[in-house]
């Protein structure tokens, strides 16, 4: 193999160690639960350290479980943080390197994407950037053998990534993840609203309404909300939470989110059943709220997990239509609840989620400049301290 990418932040963001990165990746996906609902054609997932947002990056991976040997092509973009670029940047590179092992890239998307003139091969951006990078280990390990096609995207309009997003799009074989953290370093307060405006924009697959300082990966998601409402996919919002819920201060927080997106079943058999429209009145949403259990300290072994960070428990409220429920006992306990998820496809989720004792804070690095497109920038050569946030 000719030249392969080597990891930028192993050791920083996530452990170094293959035993450490695996045993820490399965316990997030675990602790997400039991995949529920289609398999997605697309994700958003957050590229922070995995103290921070690995517990929602797993959220979204973990529906990947159900069709690993399907998945053979993963079309990974991620914002730039080290080295500006317009448009969008592929890498030269052979292979990704991972401390599990090496990812393939995928030449021929490659090929297909470079017929763009928006697209470029220009791997001093790939070089130090983590934003795809720190997604490769979930990949590994809820699909096993894949290709990917990496791609940072700079300044962009929706309608360029989507361009080339249609044109990579394929079949099942074929998922697109979308990297992207949210609102940076304001108060924990601040961040939730701007966060849920983030989640609505999303939601609506609607770019334009993601501020400037809503996602740092703005501009790879407005392609795939652009590709999204003209395919119709359906989107679920999974996990919404930000550093001071998982391992930070709350003073100067970061803001995290997943999404999955399904495409709409066709040609379906008839045999399957087929929704009607009925004239009574909609069920009443199903209303989730979230209790954090006392937080726990991290194996002192694995050197990145040295935060504490609370668990959560999801407690499903079900109100019923119109056949009564049986009875059952009201003062049922959390872990009871927690598995009573819905399919995700048929109701609305809101998430109250009570606030947790922050984790013992650290400082948190300040960005040295900014990118082009208003981002911070660190120098080449830096030190992400903390983890990665």
């Amino acid at each position: 193999m000719g030249f392969i990418r080597s990891p930028a932040v192993a050791g920083q963001f996530y452990p170094g160690d293959s035993k450490q990165l695996s045993s820490m990746v399965e316990r997030y996906l675990d602790e997400a639960g039991p995949p529920a609902g289609p398999p997605p054609k697309a994700l958003i997932a957050p590229h922070a350290g995995y103290v921070y947002s690995g517990p929602i990056a797993a959220s979204a991976y973990n529906l990947l479980r159900p069709v690993r040997g399907q998945i053979e092509r993963v079309i990974l973009l991620g914002p730039c943080h080290r080295v500006p670029v317009r448009g969008l940047a592929l890498s030269g590179a052979d292979a990704f390197e991972t401390p599990l092992g090496n990812v393939s890239v995928d030449k021929a998307a490659c090929e297909t994407a470079l017929a763009f003139s928006q697209v470029e091969v220009f791997d001093a951006t790939h070089e130090l950037e983590h934003s795809l990078e720190v997604h490769l280990p979930f990949l590994q390990i809820v699909l096993g053998d894949f290709q990917v096609m990496p791609m940072v995207v700079g300044e962009a309009a929706p309608d360029s990534v989507a361009e080339v997003l249609e044109a990579l799009w394929g079949g099942p074989e074929t998922l697109i993840v979308i990297s992207s953290d949210l609102s940076h370093y304001l108060d924990y307060d601040s961040a939730r609203k701007i966060d849920g405006q983030t989640c609505q924009a999303i939601e609506a697959l609607d770019p334009s309404k993601i501020a400037r300082e809503g996602a740092c990966g703005r501009f790879p998601v407005g392609g795939l909300l652009a590709v999204a409402r003209k395919r119709g996919l359906t989107v679920t919002t999974l996990d919404l939470r930000n550093s001071g819920d998982t391992a930070g201060p709350r003073d100067r927080v970061v803001g995290y989110g997943s999404w999955a997106f399904a495409e709409p079943v066709e040609n379906a058999s008839d045999d399957e059943p087929v929704e009607t429209i009925s004239e009574d009145p909609p069920p009443a949403p199903r209303a989730a709220s979230v209790q954090w259990d006392t937080p726990t300290t991290t194996d002192a072994s694995e050197p990145t997990t040295t935060a504490t960070k609370p668990a959560a428990a999801v407690r499903w409220n079900v109100e019923p239509k119109e056949e009564p429920v049986p009875d059952k006992d009201e003062s049922a306990s959390d872990g009871d609840m927690a598995d009573e998820k819905p399919n995700p496809r048929k109701v609305s989720v809101t998430l109250n989620r009570a606030q947790p004792t922050p984790a013992n804070p650290d400082s948190i690095p300040e960005p040295a400049s900014k990118t082009e497109d208003g981002r911070p920038v660190r120098a080449a050569g830096s030190v992400f301290r903390n983890q990665g946030r």
